[in-house]
């Protein structure tokens, strides 16, 4: 899947802009939505958790890809369990990226603590996959000019979102969530770039089977973030 970059558009995003201290290309670009007709790109935040294996599974069985943005330390350390469940998603052509590992709010963090919570995921998928990540979804969607600067000297472009699933507002109502989708394709989008919560049974078990039978009856097909390669982290 191809992306657009335009910054101007992130409704669904928080961004906090420092005065201007670099120059263009001295900060990482940001990814909001996708470029590709009758796409939708499902992603979900906050593992690696235990419903990994059952969203993996309900996108491959509908011929899906999912994009995980994944913490070093949230539910659990990515290098107990969460090892074997990233390993998994990889081992099946999933996307895999990094939501940082803390999941801490990076503006208002010095560069280096900003720089630490972005490179100690990526040594994780480098010990875990052999392979770094060159996608990164700031947590909460917030950003400043150090965030980009930091993210572009990590390699690493940023990823929002133009459709919040809204899964992850405590006691969120399962039923409204899955309308929710139904009216976006019922406004038959270009594409949708969804946020989701992968750490939420409902999400699992509801949500995300129903968005696929949506998807599928108005045409659009499931792919990564990166687009439809196997084994791709960008």
């Amino acid at each position: 899947m191809k992306l657009t970059f335009p910054i101007a558009a992130l409704s669904a995003t928080s961004i906090v802009m420092a005065a201007g201290n670099y120059t263009p290309d001295e900060l990482a670009p940001i990814m909001s939505s996708c470029s590709v007709d009758k796409t939708i790109a499902l992603s979900f935040n906050d593992g690696a958790w235990v419903y990994m294996y059952d969203i993996g599974k309900a996108l491959e069985a509908a011929h899906g890809k999912g994009t995980f943005f994944v913490n070093g330390n949230n539910y659990e350390c990515i290098y107990k369990d969460n090892g074997k469940r990233v390993r998994w998603l990889w081992d099946h052509g999933h996307q895999l990226s990094s939501l940082t590992w803390d999941h801490k709010s990076l503006p208002g963090q010095t560069i280096e603590a900003a720089t630490a919570e972005i490179s100690k995921v990526q040594e994780a998928f480098s010990r875990l996959l052999g392979s770094t990540s060159r996608f990164l979804r700031p947590p909460f969607g917030n950003i400043d000019e150090n965030t980009q600067y930091v993210a572009h000297t990590q390699n690493v472009s940023l990823v929002t979102w133009d459709y919040d699933a809204g899964d992850s507002v405590p006691n969120a109502n399962v039923q409204k969530i899955i309308a929710g989708f139904q009216t976006q394709f019922n406004k038959k989008p270009h594409s949708i770039l969804a946020s989701l919560l992968e750490t939420s049974e409902t999400t699992a078990h509801q949500v995300v089977p129903a968005v696929i039978k949506m998807a599928q009856a108005a045409g659009y097909r499931l792919v990564s973030v990166a687009g439809e390669e196997t084994n791709i982290h960008v």
